[in-house]
């Protein structure tokens, strides 16, 4: 379909540049009373070969910019978005590292409190057996029925 488009714009701006050169070689022709033809020839040649010029070859290289544009835009949103995927997949490992370590170091300290706790339930325990013994020694504790 493209193709015959082409085609039948060719012929046309074949027929256009015929009929400028047409009214070129009539215009030439001092002889000749009929300038009004001469001139619509001419016009008409012209205007032909404008419109040639734009369809055969302005057209398809604004088409061809467009493709070139259309493709360089594509590669730079591809690249870019695999650059932001990149960096957001480096950020959540960076982020997911950091948080194994928090969790690390919240539990060593979470087992060295629970190593003191325990260290500090003992020596509180054994103090209260101590303040028991006291104060069974003071008030007589296990002497009831002695005396």
């Amino acid at each position: 379909m493209r193709l015959l488009v082409q085609v039948i714009v060719g012929a046309a701006g074949l027929l256009a540049m015929i009929m400028f050169a047409v009214g070129l070689v009539r215009a030439a022709d001092p002889i000749s009373p009929l300038a009004s033809p001469i001139e619509g020839y001419t016009a008409a040649g012209l205007f032909g070969l404008v419109l040639s010029w734009l369809l055969l070859k302005h057209l398809p290289a604004k088409d061809a910019q467009l493709e070139r544009l259309i493709t360089d835009h594509q590669k730079q949103v591809a690249d870019i978005t695999t650059g932001h995927h990149q960096e957001v997949r480096e950020l959540v490992a960076a982020f997911q590292l950091e948080q194994r370590e928090q969790q690390q170091q919240h539990k060593a300290e979470l087992t060295d409190l629970i190593a003191s706790h325990q260290q500090l339930t003992q020596v509180i325990h054994k103090d209260l057996e101590i303040l028991g013994q006291a104060t069974g020694q003071l008030f007589g504790v296990g002497r009831i029925g002695r005396d």
